[in-house]
């Protein structure tokens, strides 16, 4: 696993609160605006909270004004003892889908970026130059084959696996938070850093994709991409307790 000490701000996995000495690993598409929220209380900015199109600049500013540093920024002694950690995750291929529907079903006008940067790449690849213009957007079986055809460490944060970002053979974790558990675990976080915890009622993180929902995508792709892919996430799902049969049930 990475052993960096320093990262940019914006792109620093943990987010910490010293006054409660708190620690929480933040992932993208795992409740991420709720968490950077959640920081702003206890830092005591207050962020402005909004709907997109000012939900961008909400998180451009967190990025900004939140304390985040790398995994490798303390030593072992240092937390230790000192921080309560804390790592908040989802079933692996269900937050790979929510990326995928955040960020590859929208038009090329809403995320340039990462048509620039990913869809076009792929796309091109997998159609032919010629197939593909500006209206073209990338389907499921597409992403997943820029996935299996890139080293994880090279991810985007969106779909980064947690075992890139949030280095747990090197952190131990005092609390993982699941979306799938999410209201009672926030609520657990909420009251041992004093923190009202009627902030995470009604909040969008509790709104979950069906496995259902799931199946319809994973079954666009052939069982063999899958076993592949589940290799690629393999460590997320057996640390924090995943399985592929789960979505099949």
């Amino acid at each position: 696993m990475g052993r960096h000490r320093f990262c940019t701000n914006k792109n620093c996995p943990l987010l910490v609160d010293e006054k409660n000495k708190f620690l929480l690993c933040y992932v993208e598409k795992v409740a991420s605006t709720s968490i950077k929220k959640y920081f702003s209380i206890l830092s005591g900015k207050e962020l402005k909270y909004g709907t997109s199109p000012n939900l961008t600049a909400f998180h451009l500013n967190a990025n900004e004004e939140l304390f985040r540093v790398s995994p490798m920024f303390y030593n072992s002694k240092q937390l230790n003892g000192h921080y309560f950690k804390s790592i908040f995750v989802r079933h692996p291929f269900l937050r790979l889908i929510s990326a995928f529907k955040d960020k590859g079903e929208k038009s090329r006008s809403e995320e340039p970026y990462f048509y620039d940067k990913f869809w076009d790449k792929i796309m091109k690849q997998m159609r032919g130059a010629g197939n593909v213009n500006n209206d073209s957007r990338p389907v499921f079986n597409e992403f997943v084959r820029l996935l299996l055809s890139t080293n994880p460490y090279q991810y985007d944060e969106h779909w980064a696996p947690y075992w890139t970002r949030c280095e747990p053979c090197f952190i131990e974790y005092d609390f993982i938070e699941k979306l799938e558990t999410g209201e009672q675990d926030f609520k657990y976080i909420s009251e041992k850093n004093q923190v009202n915890q009627t902030f995470w009622e009604n909040k969008n993180f509790l709104t979950k994709m069906t496995n259902r929902e799931a199946k319809k995508y994973l079954l666009q792709i052939s069982p063999q991409d899958i076993i592949e892919l589940y290799k690629k996430y393999y460590l997320d799902f057996k640390l924090f307790g995943y399985t592929i049969e789960e979505i099949f049930r």
